[in-house]
């Protein structure tokens, strides 16, 4: 055998190494979410109880996530203390997406004031069709 060639041997130690790196990638802890609410299950952040709440999973870096922005401040704005707005960044943190079965990105999920999810959108969404969405699922949204 050539010095350097490729045998079983160096193939199966590769397998090996790549198949500890993504074991130790996985037993790392998660990171909190963006505010720092910390979520550890697909429900949303309880940090407005009793409010309606869009939750926006994307990236800082995607460029419809970053068309989504004003749209978020906007509502944030519009609404203020009668809608709860939160943005997590899923390259940030990967297990948030897994959590909320995430595929795509932007994913906004909407929920009543209860908590419960009563709609999901993916991609680019303006104003007055997130507005109509909570609507048409029995969430009114009150103005400030």
């Amino acid at each position: 055998m050539k010095p350097g060639a490729i045998t079983p041997a160096k193939i199966g130690l590769v397998l090996l190494l790549l198949i500890a790196i993504v074991a130790v990638a996985q037993m790392k802890p998660g990171k909190q979410a963006a505010g720092g609410t910390g979520l550890t299950d697909p429900s949303p952040p309880t940090s407005a109880p009793g409010v309606p709440r869009m939750l926006e999973l994307g990236s800082v870096s995607c460029i419809p996530c970053k068309m989504m922005k004003p749209v978020m401040e906007e509502l944030e704005k519009e609404y203020g203390p009668n809608l709860k707005v939160d943005f997590i960044d899923v390259w940030q943190d990967p297990e948030a997406g897994r959590r909320y079965g995430v595929e795509s990105i932007p994913t906004q999920i909407l929920y009543d004031a209860d908590g419960k999810e009563v709609f999901r959108h993916v991609g680019f969404w303006p104003k007055d069709e997130i507005v109509a969405a909570f609507a048409a699922n029995g969430v009114e949204l009150k103005k400030q």
